[in-house]
């Protein structure tokens, strides 16, 4: 044994080594080990808590309450105002009719103190637009589409009496909302409108007459609002109707038809007002040639006509018009500006045409010269026509060939003479044109195509409202 590590000193040490950095190394795996058991242990620890806290509903501290209830209100008014900004242009006056019917808040009772018994009065409820509608639908949803004399019962003996204050509201109502409808708000249809501002379809209890007499007073303000600044074509008068005639309508899309009616009248007034209100000579469209509703499948009706977009509703419409360039841009400007008043338009696309190719006239010079110097010959032929004096049916003869043969020779011999005088007049006013300078040659700078100012532009425009 001695020998042989005598005679192998170096193998023996490098086993020695070997087996000591082997030990060293177990016993740096087994520390390594440990502690990552000790850190997985903690991972699901903490996992644990987490679930267990997610599943509590710790109240938070006194001092936060108000700061907490004062975020609540501020996130509830901010998401109403936007809310309202798409398609509700009556808003703020439904705030006001609220604001008017509301009864007066008396003084919150004091908190109890501890130890004292009995039940803590609670404060009576703040009336809001989302908790009147609430009490309006408890009873309106119970009645028949249908049956208008029973929705009459309800809203004047049932729902109007629990606010006395109903006439001041309207009244505050209908002096915010006349600047957002064509139809004059009157006692008679001031509480159908109130409540269709506040998302109830507004029938006009089923009679054709009625819906007649707002088809004529919104086509007779449209036209006074325009006041001759733009022009409607007999087709565009019809804004996108297919019949004037109301008993041609169901009366189940009254109110799409006047939501439609309502969009459109906005859009026309809009488009009639200068951007700038400082510059009145602004150039504004000059004809309205057509305006389209888009309708939907022919067994939807109307109801086709409003696309449902996840929480939103889209009209869409198309205006094909005649103007400058200036108005046609103005156009996407001032509809975008009208979120300013609550109402949402998107121009999708708008489609330019030339309203005159005078590039055309540059390739029908010759054509047109040709056909001036035959119409000589036509009229000529026309008046050599004339019956003369002769022989009638059965041994009268009603033109005499030989003048008319005679009067077509003159004719073509005269054209043939005004063609070769007119060239020789056309020789010498080039020749006088060669010897002037180009610039004060005839035609010079002259523009000859792109010299109109107006085009005729293809708008698709949709109208955008939240759904209530």
């Amino acid at each position: 044994m001695n020998r042989f590590v005598k005679h192998n000193m170096l193998l023996v040490a490098v086993f020695a080594v070997s087996g000591a950095v082997a030990v060293a190394l177990m016993i740096f795996a087994l520390i390594e080990y440990v502690q990552m058991a000790s850190v997985l242990d903690t991972i699901d620890k903490l996992r644990d808590d987490i679930v267990t806290i997610g599943k509590q509903t710790p109240k938070p501290v006194d001092e936060n309450k108000p700061r907490i209830a004062s975020d609540i209100e501020l996130y509830r008014k901010s998401s109403a105002e936007l809310r309202s900004h798409f398609g509700r242009p009556m808003q703020p006056a439904v705030d006001a009719f609220i604001a008017a019917i509301r009864p007066e808040i008396p003084p919150a009772p004091p908190k109890k103190k501890e130890g004292e018994e009995g039940e803590e009065v609670k404060a009576p409820e703040v009336l809001t637009e989302a908790t009147f509608i609430a009490k309006f639908h408890e009873g309106w949803d119970q009645i028949p589409a249908t049956q208008y004399p029973q929705q009459n019962y309800f809203l004047d003996s049932k729902f109007r009496p629990n606010y006395p204050n109903w006439k001041k509201g309207t009244e505050a109502f209908a002096a915010l909302a006349k600047e957002h409808t064509f139809e004059v708000i009157n006692t008679n249809n001031v509480d159908e409108i109130l409540l269709s501002a506040m998302g109830i379809p507004r029938h006009l209890q089923g009679r054709p007459e009625e819906l007649q007499r707002i088809f004529n007073e919104f086509r007779q303000r449209v036209n006074e609002a325009l006041d001759g600044k733009i022009d409607l074509t007999e087709q565009a008068n019809r804004f996108g109707f297919p019949s004037d005639a109301a008993g041609s309508y169901a009366v189940a899309d009254y109110p799409i038809l006047l939501d439609h009616m309502n969009i459109i009248h906005d859009m026309l007034i809009r488009l009639k007002e200068p951007n700038d209100p400082k510059n009145p000579k602004e150039p504004l469209l000059k004809v309205i040639h057509d305006i389209r509703i888009r309708n939907g499948a022919a067994n939807e009706g109307w109801k086709g006509s409003v696309e449902g977009s996840g929480s939103f509703s889209v009209y869409h419409y198309t205006i094909v018009a005649t103007g400058p360039m200036e108005a046609i841009r103005d156009v996407a400007v001032k509809l975008a500006n009208a979120y300013k008043d609550r109402r949402i338009y998107i121009v999708r696309s708008v489609f330019l045409y030339a309203e005159e190719n005078r590039a055309a006239s540059l390739f029908t010079l010759t054509e047109s010269s040709e056909s001036e110097t035959k119409t000589p010959q036509k009229k000529d032929e026309t008046s050599s026509a004339a019956p003369v004096r002769g022989r009638r049916r059965g041994g009268r003869a009603a033109v005499a060939p030989a003048t008319a043969a005679e009067d077509q020779a003159k004719a073509a011999e005269e054209a043939a003479k005004k063609k070769r005088e007119d060239a020789e007049r056309m020789k010498e006013f080039l020749r006088r044109q060669a010897g002037l300078p180009v610039e004060k040659r005839y035609g010079y700078g002259e523009i000859l195509i792109g010299g109109s100012r107006d085009f005729r532009a293809v708008f698709d425009i949709d109208y955008v409202v939240l759904n209530r």
